[in-house]
């Protein structure tokens, strides 16, 4: 199966690729909000070209401090690290806000298991907990899965939901949601985190109220979901030109919110 993680997506309605293109990557979160509002943009605007790409919060960042993309997609904030080598090189990473996101623990539908404090899920990710007996009565050794060390997803999940310690007890690592949600649906031991935009009727997974509270578009919008964050759209500088023109439909036009509601998320503006 190809991932999105490696999959180079060159959305075109009009010519070929030119020097004049729009480039983007970066947060495997936002890639397929990005791909549906790109599509939309590209009808309405035949003669623009857009090439977008996936590869993780980190990698989008990193390849905008070097001056390879426009716009870097990523579902945390810039870290320290990141800023003072954009400093170095002369960059200045500009977040722009496109939508309020959630992280959501999810098991295998088998499980019983309903609900988990964030004392339990951070006991789980920190090794202090590895069978599931005091957790949902089974004796199975619990599998941890957690997203690769690129992703923006593992980094705001380290923030919110364990007070900014390192997951430790990563059984296994995966590079997408969707590689998530297929690792979890293969192991009724297993656990893992996914965007709230990933999580469908079809999904195959038990998605798991933090708190005694489920993750719902209202809760994102008020808060009272414990694991909510921002996803960015960052550009080097303050956008002019056409690429303004893409950051203002992506974020405020009516037709890139429908894409964003319909994901399950609540549009920045």
């Amino acid at each position: 199966m190809i991932r999105l993680t490696t999959l180079l997506l060159l959305l075109m309605l009009s010519a070929g690729a030119t020097a004049d293109s729009i480039r983007i990557s970066g947060s495997t979160s936002v890639l397929p909000l990005l791909q549906q509002i790109t599509e939309r943009y590209l009808a309405e605007n035949p003669g623009a070209g857009i090439q977008l790409d996936g590869g993780g919060s980190g990698t989008g960042l990193a390849a905008l401090i070097s001056g390879d993309v426009d716009i870097a997609m990523s579902s945390r904030f810039v870290d320290m690290l990141e800023v003072q080598l954009a400093l170095r090189q002369g960059a200045y990473p500009v977040p722009l806000q496109v939508a309020h996101d959630a992280i959501v623990p999810v098991v295998h539908p088998a499980s019983p298991l309903r609900n988990l404090s964030r004392k339990q899920l951070s006991d789980i990710y920190l090794k202090r907990v590895s069978n599931w007996a005091k957790l949902d009565g089974s004796e199975r050794r619990i599998t941890v899965i957690c997203r690769d060390w690129n992703s923006g997803t593992r980094a705001a999940w380290r923030q919110i939901a364990l007070n900014g310690e390192p997951a430790s007890a990563c059984d296994v690592s995966v590079p997408s949601n969707q590689a998530v949600l297929e690792a979890v649906r293969q192991d009724e031991s297993a656990i893992g985190y996914v965007s709230l935009a990933a999580i469908s009727a079809n999904a195959g997974v038990r998605p798991l109220q933090v708190e005694g509270q489920a993750c719902t578009p209202q809760c994102v919008k008020t808060g009272c979901y414990p694991l909510t964050r921002p996803l960015f759209l960052f550009t080097n500088g303050w956008p002019e030109g056409p690429l303004m023109d893409f950051i203002d439909f992506a974020i405020n036009s009516e037709q890139a919110h429908e894409v964003i509601r319909r994901a399950g998320l609540i549009p920045a503006n």
